[in-house]
């Protein structure tokens, strides 16, 4: 084949365009970390605040999301997220020693109670 066959090369065209970066904060750059960060304190939140009535399990889920709801707000991104999990993990925690505090006084009231002394009488065959 012959060089005459084939056409010229063509010039060197302008160059692509630069597609724009993540937002970024004011004061530095964005962390692509802190929206997992959000969504994990999300996750929590809503599981704290599905098991609040549960004593220990409700306490120590509201208290890890609200650690977790903190630290996603610190980061930055995903403040909306962030704030739902602290609401909601709030909640969770509120509630739980709401229904701790009940827990205790009731059953302080019926170990007190005289017709709960009988009734332990009488199942004691002794």
């Amino acid at each position: 084949m012959t060089s005459a066959q084939f056409p010229p090369p063509l010039p060197p065209g302008p160059p692509a365009p630069v597609q724009p970066g993540p937002p970024t904060q004011p004061g530095g750059t964005a962390q692509p970390g802190s929206t997992v960060l959000a969504t994990i304190a999300l996750s929590v939140g809503i599981v704290a605040f599905l098991f609040g009535w549960v004593t220990i399990l409700g306490g120590l889920l509201g208290i890890a999301g609200i650690i977790l709801g903190v630290c996603a707000i610190r980061a930055g991104r995903a403040r909306v997220r962030s704030i739902i999990a602290l609401c909601l993990s709030g909640v969770a925690l509120l509630c739980n020693l709401i229904l701790a505090v009940i827990l205790i006084v009731t059953l302080a009231n019926v170990a007190n109670n005289a017709d709960f002394a009988d009734i332990l009488d009488s199942i004691d065959p002794n």
